[in-house]
């Protein structure tokens, strides 16, 4: 090794433990909260806790060290602190953090209240991310994860006393832990909705009656064009009707099945027998084309038991399938003749399923009786070769 290339690594090595070795009296009396900070994000970055709390963590001395030490931040200054930094990109850009954090949570019911209203108990920074030790939503350990977004917001919005302060009810959480998002998200599908999906994270402003159809559309996008062509949208446009949640719920996102016919369309149309006669058309169009396919899967899995379901057959119950999952979202344009046609189709496939499967199922049954003269005389002659073996061997 040459003499430069030694220096150089002689330095490297210097500098590298100089960086490891850097001095932090801060440790001394605030170990627990140095770490929670070891190895995460911050520290990975270098910003270390005169970053944010201020203080001189190269003195020994308490006086000296708490020189400029801001102690523990005011909630508005806790967001400017982190907003302001986030709001760098120069530093947020590497990591590929949007810079205008800051912009959206001023914007938000939370940020209102703290900067009009200069309500502390709202949710800020640390709120939600924590403190010490604060990790990136992808993180599974992070409480901004998805899996852990609901319960990191009903810290505060099932806490009944404090949403009792600020005219909201404590429900949200538990509602929404009854809904089929959160059924998804429990089977680990992390791209259903949670809180900050519908609500945004940063603004978060919950969306009002007139933007809820574009917020659910988001994820169901088809089922936003339909809806925009039915008779419901025109009332959405004048504020006489909600949207999505009056049929499927706010939080508590009920499942799409046909149970809330029944519930719901009597609510606004008991008078009205033709709106009625409508919806009686898709729902039974829907309903008998279910149980269609319930027994024809029975059916199948039955044939495919005994080995007589092909795999064209498995595309008929697939494409049947494919083609009622369509009907299911072709119900929120409210058009019966376009839900009935589609299920005519899809029932159409299931009978001639139903066809292929009992011809398969007679040929099964012919093949076993052609076999069984061909079974009755390997019978005969196998008893006709044991008498004769048994004679012969008397009479040995």
């Amino acid at each position: 090794m040459g003499l430069a290339a030694l220096v150089s690594l002689v330095l490297a090595l210097a500098a590298q433990t100089a960086a490891v070795t850097k001095p932090n009296s801060c440790v001394a009396c605030h170990a627990e909260a140095a770490k929670l900070e070891a190895g995460r994000p911050h520290a990975q970055a270098d910003i270390g806790c005169v970053a944010c709390h201020g203080g001189d963590a190269t003195q020994t001395q308490k006086d000296a060290a708490h020189a400029g030490f801001h102690g523990k931040l005011e909630a508005q200054a806790i967001v400017e602190l982190c907003g302001n930094c986030h709001a760098d990109v120069a530093r947020m850009n590497p990591y590929g953090i949007p810079t205008d954090q800051l912009a959206q949570y001023k914007t938000s019911r939370h940020g209102q209240a703290l900067y009009e209203k200069h309500d502390a108990s709202v949710a800020i920074c640390s709120s939600c991310h924590g403190a010490h030790g604060i990790l990136g939503p992808k993180s599974s350990e992070s409480p901004v994860h998805p899996a852990h977004v609901a319960q990191t917001c009903g810290r505060c919005h099932a806490d009944e006393s404090l949403m009792k302060a600020h005219g909201l009810a404590a429900t949200a959480p538990a509602e929404y832990a009854k809904s089929v998002h959160a059924q998804l998200l429990a089977k680990g599908d992390s791209s259903a909705p949670q809180c900050a999906t519908c609500h945004g994270s940063h603004g978060a402003i919950p969306p009002g009656f007139q933007s809820v159809a574009a917020v659910c559309g988001k994820c169901h996008m088809r089922e936003k064009e339909l809806f925009q062509k039915s008779p419901h949208a025109p009332l959405v446009e004048s504020g006489d009707f909600a949207g999505c949640i009056v049929c499927h719920g706010n939080h508590a996102i009920r499942p799409a099945e046909l149970g809330i016919y029944a519930r719901v369309c009597g609510l606004c149309h008991a008078a009205a027998p033709e709106v009625l006669g409508k919806r009686d058309r898709i729902a039974q169009a829907l309903g008998s084309s279910d149980a269609l396919l319930a027994s024809s899967v029975s059916e199948f899995d039955a044939a495919a038991g005994h080995g007589l379901a092909s795999d064209e057959d498995q595309l008929f119950l697939d494409e049947a399938r494919t083609g009622l999952r369509s009907a299911r979202v072709l119900q929120h344009g409210l058009d019966p003749a376009q839900v009935e046609e589609l299920t005519g189709e899809a029932r159409g496939l299931l009978g001639e399923l139903h066809q292929r499967l009992e011809k398969e199922s007679a040929a099964q049954r012919w093949k076993r009786l052609a076999l069984a003269p061909v079974v009755a005389f390997l019978l005969l002659m196998s008893l006709g070769a044991w008498v004769r073996f048994r004679r012969l061997h008397n009479q040995a």
